[in-house]
């Protein structure tokens, strides 16, 4: 494991205030080898190993400023000091200090802050979506107090959203929040009565398989067919999963109507908007005193695995139009190299998560209009972006900075290749933005099988490159 020297408690040159560093060192490669197998663990993959010229350093750092205060560790290789800095988090990972990021940037030669949030390990039970954004800014303004000059936000899959959301507040301001008009009613944030607290903002945005946002992609694979939250009924001609619309129990593969997709998207669309008015009713009691509890509520739903491109591989097939697909380089629609995804029994077990009204009003909620999940711009796409600060795609069209988005053509979390042409296209007030896929790379990074090649690798060195391009 990685050895510490000791920890010790030094005044920074940031007015003075307190700092709490635990300097550490790599060890052999063996050791680092099993702190990757146990972060992969973690992670749910296993990455290969960057190979680093030089030792890896971690600090562990607790950050403590006007914004919050966080712990975190920076790694860098020992001996070098590059220009830029990354910074990475997900907003309900299980521990975000060895995130899939922090080492194999180090061992590219760019410093890497990985740290974990307010909800780090929370299971999105009581997670409320604005405040995270307090928490980026502490790692920003870190890294700026350190003297790097280029500081770039990373968002991995729901970490997309948040460093979106993130980089929009801190570029806009919060003008984002429409004056508490968004289903949370945040207003934003301030340093006094009055006085707007403004936050720093990053030199660019790296995003990897990111969801469109937290609701966004929740409705995406919400289940239509449910009519009753309290028992669970379904209505079997909305069913994805009822053998008379065309799902195979045998194999989990299915071959859907359009005349059924078509409603099934409509039937998501409305319960999303039922869970909202539930949620909205429930919170509305708790105001008035005659809720079941004093501060807020709960509910549990259930069906939240029920995307019918899990088990339609005719479904999100390939990219509208042509990209860069990795490792070749060549440009071209790009086709899914998925595989089915059975989820039935996992849609029909045991619920996602408990959650807080107040939670999924503010993070997993989204109003919906008229759903188009294979959409590319955000008109088609027929959701309410205004109606909370965490639609991903939203956020990035009030963002400037260079954009570089990545996403696996094996990914079954997200499965729909599109949705990374829809936060591309939204990109419009940057001059610079990339979309790349990755052949065969899966949610968790990895290959789908060993004939795409170490797809980790690919990832990290187009990154490496598309920085050192940038920024000197």
């Amino acid at each position: 494991m990685i050895k510490c020297a000791g920890t010790q408690i030094n005044q920074m040159a940031t007015g003075g205030r307190p700092m709490y560093h635990q300097r550490c060192f790599a060890l052999p490669r063996l050791a680092l080898l099993a702190i990757f197998a146990a972060a992969a663990l973690i992670m749910g993959s296993t990455p290969a190993l960057a190979q680093a010229s030089r030792p890896i350093q971690a600090e562990f750092v607790n950050i403590s400023n006007e914004f919050a205060s966080i712990e975190a560790v920076l790694y860098s290789q020992r001996g070098t000091r590059k220009q830029i800095a990354i910074v990475y988090t997900h907003p309900f990972a299980a521990g975000n200090l060895r995130g899939p990021f922090c080492e194999r940037m180090a061992a590219k030669g760019f410093a890497a802050l990985c740290f974990n949030n307010r909800y780090t390990n929370n299971q999105q039970l009581n997670t409320i979506w604005e405040p995270i954004a307090r928490d980026v800014a502490a790692a920003v303004k870190e890294l700026r107090d350190r003297g790097y000059p280029y500081v770039v936000l990373v968002g991995y899959s729901a970490g997309g959203p948040t460093m979106g959301y993130y980089q929009n507040l801190a570029e806009n301001g919060n003008a984002i929040f429409r004056n508490g008009a968004t289903l949370s009613g945040f207003t934003g944030f301030f340093s006094s009565p009055g006085v707007e607290m403004r936050m720093p903002a990053a030199d660019a945005i790296v995003l990897v398989n990111p969801s469109t946002g937290v609701g966004a992609s929740g409705i995406l694979r919400l289940d239509g067919s449910v009519i009753n939250e309290e028992t669970g009924a379904r209505d079997p001609a909305l069913d994805m999963y009822n053998p008379a619309n065309g799902y195979n129990p045998a194999n989990g593969a299915a071959t859907y109507t359009p005349d059924f997709l078509r409603a099934y998207r409509a039937a998501q669309c409305a319960r999303m908007n039922r869970l909202i008015d539930g949620a909205q009713a429930r919170l509305a009691a708790v105001a008035a005193g005659t809720g079941r509890f004093a501060d807020d509520d709960i509910s549990i739903n259930m069906g939240l695995r029920a995307n019918p491109a899990y088990a339609s591989l005719a479904l999100a097939a390939s990219t509208k139009e042509a990209w860069k697909l990795l490792p070749s380089g060549v440009k071209q629609v790009v086709p899914n190299d998925r595989r089915i995804a059975n989820n039935r029994t996992l849609n029909r077990s045991t619920p996602e998560t408990v959650r807080s009204d107040r939670s999924f009003i503010g993070y997993r909620a989204v109003r919906c209009l008229a759903f188009d999940a294979d959409a590319t711009t955000a008109d088609e796409h027929g959701l309410d972006t205004t109606s909370n600060s965490n639609t991903l795609y939203n956020n990035i069209a009030g963002t400037a900075v260079p954009l570089l988005i990545f996403q696996g053509t094996a990914d079954n979390t997200i499965v729909h290749l599109t949705l990374a042409e829809l936060i591309h296209n939204s990109a419009t007030r940057t001059n610079d933005r990339t979309l790349n896929y990755v052949r065969g790379m899966t949610h968790g990074l990895t290959p789908l099988d060993a004939t795409f090649g170490d797809t980790v690798a690919i990832l990290n060195n187009a990154i490496a490159s598309w920085l050192a391009a940038r920024f000197h």
